[in-house]
């Protein structure tokens, strides 16, 4: 019974993890184009919400592999 509770523990911990990496990139993104700084380039905010899949995606796995959570 301990194991389970520490398993739906452990998966709280990576869902918490995953959506601080996300909150962080979208600041990124928000600093980067949203603010004074001025942006020359038109950017297409899709490309941002494909990266971010991408992204998360390589985050569960290092966190995965390296034990982390």
């Amino acid at each position: 019974m301990l194991h389970r509770h520490s398993e739906i523990f452990r998966g709280l911990l990576m869902l918490a993890d995953l959506v601080l990496v996300g909150a962080a990139w979208l600041a990124a993104y928000t600093l980067r184009f949203q603010t004074i700084f001025p942006v020359e380039a038109e950017v297409s905010e899709t490309r941002y919400v494909y990266a971010l899949g991408g992204i998360l995606a390589v985050a569960f796995w290092t966190f995965r592999a390296l034990s982390l959570i």
